[in-house]
């Protein structure tokens, strides 16, 4: 046993044992990558505790492998030189080790550590044999380290494009000579090659030296076979970036079959283009039309928010200066002549990142919408129900513009806009203003709108997508020139892109799959299957509502009074029986208007302020207390009751409150 140890760590023969650690740290990063992203990560993707168990196996071996080198390494420095200075110079080493360690971010600290290591080594060997001299030391360190710099960044440019699907970044800091983003790297990597290269021999020549050896006895069958190894792996990586890019396209081919379109952002342009006018000019005009009331929050600091309480309670002369400067208010009148046709569709582009001047749309039907409640209410109170049916007629034609877009989160402004549309509904239907046509009408409107949901979830699915898709393309074309420099990372980039596509073959994204197989995949399951479950049943089940509510006011005109008990209702989509209905006493949430009795300004955090991009000075105007505020009561009124019992399938009353109750309800006043 002892001679077999003797010849594994090189005894007799330390200046070959030092070159064999040497090559071994160059070596073993190439060894590892494959192994993690070809191994370890699809095992870890399918089984977090087998997987985890094969990391901690592959980061035992590295470990084992690096104190192997170790003591090769510093048993080639002989014992007898070693003094204050050398344990000085230990120190100095071990407190740049640690430096390195607290400047680098996680997924670099492996590289630097073995770049590290060589650093210290070539200063051991310099410090315990004289006849190494200053010139030899910086001849083999200065390439190596510039070298090292060059492998950073390139590693850097290859990773930073793959780290934002991820919510992640690498430090500025690393990018010394700003080769992020550029695809181009041909250059710096012939470079950095050539410079660890000769980094390596220079290092190989000072050991040589230092241990009295001719230079090229040191490549011995130990090094050949470590460079056999590493030309093995280094192929191994390419096989798998190859073959993942193959599976990444496939799966696109996959995804345009299964939807029967291309599935890019630039061929659902093409359709969103076809389906209708553009007219940019006309929501430029719109979303310039700033609805404010500057002369009443003079007098009443607080009701500027009242827009967003449409319910809302005001004292007697409040609410007649609200009403004067609501009616009179000529941006109001202004969107109201735009909106009462169906509007043109704006310019956007589908794609990762909405661009700001469709959000600034999509908030502005938001807006809208609710200036259309209030609209709704100011007229039933003057029974005006011509001007009530006119402003839930603009509502359908804000909702109408969203008909043909495939964006996710239009989908789900869409969702938000006719569940308002549904409660000023109600509010006509509890005005007994609406003659029996009309009610009827709306009946038929609601089916129709209820074919609309496939249409808006199928297309939010595809515009989901695509924008993933998009998103893999941009950081493959940022980084495409590096491919045969970096592979594991368009490994990485490229297994994320086809688990993402094979995500998106579903009708309902309830069907996304449970456990899937790529990482950022498996970030998006939850908020993606929160909104398959939630979007369709609930809106669906406002649209339901609606109709119930409808065939609750028929029968009441019928019977002159309101039934006792309702079985024909439409189906609940959540539990897939009647919706619920009930007579009875309800307890009515209401805003009420007052002066603010507890003056104190609520904090915003940094984040939250660097994310909605305001300054000081706005964040400060935001917080501020305000002398009146909107205080949610409580009174209990006499009223009709139709709900769905909600996500969670389990009938509560109605009641939607904290505690896992979700039931959806609308109810109707009995004056």
């Amino acid at each position: 046993m002892k001679p077999l140890l003797r010849k594994i760590f090189f005894w007799d023969a330390p200046a070959q044992g030092a070159f064999f650690a040497l090559t071994l740290l160059i070596v073993l990063q190439r060894c590892f990558w494959p192994i993690v992203y070809g191994v370890g990560l699809p095992v870890f993707l399918r089984n977090d505790s087998i997987g985890l168990t094969l990391f901690c196996v592959e980061l035992f071996l590295c470990a084992v492998l690096v104190v192997y080198s170790l003591v090769c390494l510093f048993h080639f420095c002989p014992k007898k030189a070693f003094s204050k200075v050398s344990a000085v110079i230990v120190f100095v080493c071990a407190v740049i080790i640690l430096a390195v360690w607290a400047i680098s971010t996680e997924h670099l600290k492996a590289v630097t550590t073995v770049f590290t290591i060589l650093f210290i080594f070539l200063g051991l060997i310099y410090s315990f044999h004289p006849v190494v001299k200053i010139q030899d030391w910086l001849f083999a360190l200065v390439p190596l380290l510039v070298g090292a710099a060059l492998h950073f960044n390139i590693k850097i440019a290859s990773t930073q494009s793959v780290l934002p699907l991820y919510g992640l970044t690498v430090s500025p800091k690393f990018d010394f000579f700003h080769l992020v983003g550029y695809g181009h790297l041909w250059l710096p990597a012939i470079c950095c090659i050539a410079l660890l290269a000769a980094g390596y021999l220079l290092s190989g020549r000072v050991i040589a030296k230092a241990g009295g050896f001719p230079f090229r006895k040191l490549f011995g069958k130990g090094v050949a076979t470590l460079w056999i190894v590493f030309a093995v792996m280094y192929l191994a990586s390419v096989a798998m970036g190859l073959q993942a890019m193959h599976s990444y396209r496939n799966a696109i081919r996959e995804l345009d079959s299964f939807w029967g379109v291309s599935v890019n952002y630039k061929s659902l342009d093409e359709l969103y283009r076809k389906s209708g006018r553009i007219n940019q000019s006309f929501w430029d005009e719109l979303v310039g039309l700033k609805v404010e009331f500057h002369e009443l929050n003079k007098k009443y600091d607080g009701i500027d928010s009242i827009v967003v309480y449409p319910n809302a309670v005001l004292p007697p002369e409040i609410n007649e200066q609200w009403k004067a400067a609501f009616t009179e208010s000529p941006e109001l009148r202004r969107s109201e002549e735009m909106l009462n046709e169906p509007p043109p569709l704006p310019e956007r582009k589908l794609g990762f990142n909405y661009d700001e001047a469709y959000s600034d749309i999509m908030s502005k039907c938001r807006t809208m919408t609710r200036l259309e409640l209030w609209r709704v209410r100011l007229a039933l109170e003057a029974n005006d129900i011509l001007s009530a049916q006119k402003a839930l007629r603009r509502m359908d034609n804000i909702a109408s513009s969203f008909l043909s877009d495939y964006g996710f989160v239009s989908g789900l402004v869409w969702g938000a806009i006719e569940a308002m549309r549904a409660k000023a509904f109600s509010q006509i239907i509890a005005s007994r203003l609406a003659d029996e046509k009309w009610l009827r009408e709306q009946s038929e409107l609601m089916l129709e709108k209820e074919r609309h949901i496939p249409l808006i979830h199928k297309q939010m699915i595809i515009g989901h997508a695509s924008c993933m898709i998009e998103a893999i393309d941009n950081m493959e074309s940022s980084i495409r020139g590096q491919f045969l420099f970096c592979p594991d990372s368009f490994t990485l980039l490229y297994r994320e892109g086809a688990a993402l596509a094979r995500c998106h073959l579903i009708n309902d994204f309830s069907d996304f799959p449970q456990k899937p197989n790529g990482i950022l995949a498996r970030m998006l399951t939850d908020s993606l299957r929160n909104t398959g479950t939630h979007f369709m049943p609930k809106t669906l089940a406002a649209f339901r509502i609606s109709r119930g509510m409808v065939m609750a006011e028929l029968a009441r005109r019928k019977d002159g009074r309101w039934p006792d008990a309702m079985d024909d209702l439409p189906e609940d989509p959540f539990s897939h029986k009647p919706l619920k209905y009930t007579v009875g006493k309800y307890e009515m949430p209401e805003e009420h208007f007052q002066p603010n009795d507890n003056p104190e300004p609520f904090d915003i955090s940094p984040e939250l302020q660097k994310q909605l991009s305001m300054t000081d000075e706005q964040a400060a105007e935001f917080t501020r207390p305000r002398k009146y505020t909107f205080k949610t009561e409580r009174r209990t009124v006499d009223a009709v009751q139709i709900w769905s019992v909600g996500l969670n399938g389990v009938d509560d009353g109605g009641e939607r409150l904290p505690n896992g109750k979700d039931d959806i309800r609308f109810i109707i006043p009995i004056k």
